[in-house]
């Protein structure tokens, strides 16, 4: 996946959830360029942490445009699945359905670093940058 735009210094500013629809929509005020736009659907995990007033983007990383390694991918999928005050650890059965299923392609981990503010992990089938 090929991105229009740069989100690096971006400044993530709307987070739309849809449970019914298991989409999440994400908008991005991307330095010089307007806003961008990420939707993820068939969303499997998801989890954003410390959003607040100043959310800046260091990096934006997709699994369909980077290859992540299988303990990268479980330590993401781990901090997606914990809340801040119980931190959860996969079976290494569980862990293996979602290595394989992002390192083949049938799910997608998009994983949001951030330089302030918030931090986002999303286990879905399809994210598309949104024109």
């Amino acid at each position: 996946m090929i991105l229009a735009h740069n989100y690096h210094d971006a400044e993530l500013a709307g987070v739309e959830y849809s449970r019914e629809k298991a989409s999440l929509l994400l908008a991005f005020d991307c330095v010089g360029e307007g806003v961008g736009k990420i939707s993820c659907t068939g969303i499997r995990n998801f989890r954003l942490g410390e959003f607040g007033l100043q959310n800046v983007v260091s990096r934006l990383m997709v699994s369909t445009s980077r290859t992540f390694a299988a303990e990268d991918i479980r330590a993401h999928v781990d901090w997606a699945n914990s809340k801040d005050d119980v931190r959860r650890s996969m079976t290494d059965e569980r862990a293996r359905f979602f290595v394989d299923g992002i390192s083949n392609g049938q799910l997608v981990l998009l994983v949001l670093e951030p330089s302030v503010g918030a931090e986002l992990v999303v286990v879905c089938e399809r994210v598309e940058e949104l024109q």
